[in-house]
């Protein structure tokens, strides 16, 4: 499933090559897939998750549909980590 989501968000920075105009629903959809993906059964999303997702759309919405797709990926990715380096990365002062 995760494959699927990334190759999906990589395509998708091939097509943003081309430019943005009329792909904000497509990111959105990514960004919504990877939600509902990294969503556990009780409705919890992990934290570090949670805080790239909604950052992903706020990205979205001021038109960086970049550095959004690049958030969603990253909450893919920090969701496999091992517990100890989740709660390092997730807490370490900036």
């Amino acid at each position: 499933m995760f494959d699927d989501l990334t190759g999906n968000i990589d395509a998708m920075f091939g097509q943003l090559s081309d430019g943005y105009e009329g792909k904000h629903q497509q990111v959105l959809d990514l960004i919504q897939a990877a939600r509902a993906a990294l969503t556990q059964e009780n409705g919890e999303l992990g934290p570090w998750e949670a805080h790239q997702l909604d950052y992903a759309e706020s990205a979205l919405k001021s038109n960086y549909l970049r550095l959004a797709l690049g958030s969603t990926e990253k909450a893919l990715v920090v969701s496999q980590l091992p517990r100890d380096e989740y709660d390092y990365g997730f807490n370490r002062p900036e």
